[in-house]
Protein backbone atom coordinates (compact mmCIF):
# COMPACT_ATOMS: atom_id res chain seq x y z
CA UNK A 1 0.00 0.00 0.00
CA UNK A 2 1.11 3.13 -0.64
CA UNK A 3 -0.02 6.60 0.01
CA UNK A 4 0.15 9.53 -1.98
CA UNK A 5 1.66 11.44 0.40
CA UNK A 6 4.96 9.14 0.83
CA UNK A 7 5.47 8.65 -2.95
CA UNK A 8 8.32 11.64 -3.44
CA UNK A 9 7.58 13.88 -6.74
CA UNK A 10 11.21 14.54 -7.19
CA UNK A 11 12.68 11.34 -8.45
CA UNK A 12 16.24 12.97 -7.13
CA UNK A 13 14.93 13.06 -3.53
CA UNK A 14 13.59 9.24 -4.13
CA UNK A 15 14.94 6.95 -2.02
CA UNK A 16 13.57 3.07 -2.82
CA UNK A 17 14.79 1.70 0.34
CA UNK A 18 12.46 4.09 2.02
CA UNK A 19 9.00 3.27 4.09
CA UNK A 20 6.74 5.80 5.04
CA UNK A 21 5.38 4.44 8.80
CA UNK A 22 2.05 4.16 7.46
CA UNK A 23 2.43 1.51 4.69
CA UNK A 24 5.10 -0.45 6.70
CA UNK A 25 1.80 -0.73 9.57
CA UNK A 26 0.01 -1.80 6.76
CA UNK A 27 2.24 -4.45 5.37
CA UNK A 28 3.37 -6.13 8.58
CA UNK A 29 0.79 -7.56 10.89
CA UNK A 30 0.33 -5.77 14.14
CA UNK A 31 -0.87 -7.30 17.11
CA UNK A 32 -3.81 -5.19 16.82
CA UNK A 33 -4.57 -7.24 13.40
CA UNK A 34 -4.87 -10.35 15.22
CA UNK A 35 -8.63 -11.73 15.77
CA UNK A 36 -9.40 -13.31 18.80
CA UNK A 37 -12.52 -14.87 18.04
CA UNK A 38 -13.65 -14.13 21.78
CA UNK A 39 -14.34 -10.85 21.83
CA UNK A 40 -17.83 -11.40 20.02
CA UNK A 41 -18.86 -15.09 21.31
CA UNK A 42 -21.30 -13.79 23.76
CA UNK A 43 -23.40 -11.50 21.25
CA UNK A 44 -23.20 -13.77 18.72
CA UNK A 45 -24.04 -16.69 20.90
CA UNK A 46 -27.13 -14.48 22.09
CA UNK A 47 -28.58 -14.08 18.67
CA UNK A 48 -27.46 -17.81 17.04
CA UNK A 49 -28.40 -19.46 20.78
CA UNK A 50 -30.32 -22.04 19.00
CA UNK A 51 -27.37 -23.02 16.38
CA UNK A 52 -25.27 -23.81 19.39
CA UNK A 53 -27.49 -27.17 20.15
CA UNK A 54 -26.83 -28.45 16.37
CA UNK A 55 -24.29 -30.60 15.54
CA UNK A 56 -21.16 -28.84 14.41
CA UNK A 57 -22.98 -25.43 16.11
CA UNK A 58 -20.23 -24.67 18.35
CA UNK A 59 -17.96 -24.17 15.18
CA UNK A 60 -20.36 -21.82 13.63
CA UNK A 61 -20.63 -19.65 16.41
CA UNK A 62 -16.95 -19.40 16.32
CA UNK A 63 -16.68 -18.76 13.12
CA UNK A 64 -19.84 -15.95 13.12
CA UNK A 65 -17.87 -14.68 16.42
CA UNK A 66 -14.95 -14.26 14.05
CA UNK A 67 -17.07 -12.77 11.02
CA UNK A 68 -18.19 -10.09 13.58
CA UNK A 69 -14.85 -8.93 15.04
CA UNK A 70 -13.91 -8.76 11.56
CA UNK A 71 -16.64 -6.45 10.74
CA UNK A 72 -15.98 -4.29 13.74
CA UNK A 73 -12.26 -3.90 13.38
CA UNK A 74 -12.81 -2.89 9.39
CA UNK A 75 -15.75 -0.55 10.78
CA UNK A 76 -12.76 0.88 13.28
CA UNK A 77 -10.23 0.94 10.72
CA UNK A 78 -8.91 4.74 8.99
CA UNK A 79 -11.84 4.78 6.53
CA UNK A 80 -14.41 2.42 7.70
CA UNK A 81 -16.69 5.07 8.40
CA UNK A 82 -17.21 5.75 4.63
CA UNK A 83 -18.93 1.56 4.76
CA UNK A 84 -20.87 1.78 7.88
CA UNK A 85 -24.12 2.88 6.66
CA UNK A 86 -25.58 2.02 3.10
CA UNK A 87 -25.06 5.03 0.89
CA UNK A 88 -28.02 7.10 0.02
CA UNK A 89 -29.68 6.64 -2.95
CA UNK A 90 -31.36 9.75 -2.95
CA UNK A 91 -27.81 11.53 -3.76
CA UNK A 92 -26.70 8.99 -5.66
CA UNK A 93 -29.10 8.28 -8.23
CA UNK A 94 -26.99 5.94 -10.78
CA UNK A 95 -25.19 3.55 -7.62
CA UNK A 96 -27.72 0.87 -8.22
CA UNK A 97 -26.57 0.82 -11.73
CA UNK A 98 -23.17 0.20 -10.96
CA UNK A 99 -23.67 -2.07 -7.77
CA UNK A 100 -25.81 -5.05 -7.97
CA UNK A 101 -25.42 -6.07 -4.77
CA UNK A 102 -25.02 -2.79 -2.36
CA UNK A 103 -23.86 -3.96 0.95
CA UNK A 104 -22.29 -1.64 4.16
CA UNK A 105 -20.50 -2.30 7.28
CA UNK A 106 -23.11 -2.01 9.43
CA UNK A 107 -25.98 -3.79 7.48
CA UNK A 108 -23.48 -7.05 8.23
CA UNK A 109 -22.83 -6.15 11.89
CA UNK A 110 -26.73 -6.24 12.16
Amino acid sequence: AFHAACIPINEAVRDDNWTCHVCEKETFPQACDLLSSTAHVDATGRVFGKLAAKPDGRRCLNVLSRVAEMVAVLAAYDYGSVFGEPVDLSENETYLREVERPMDLGTIAA
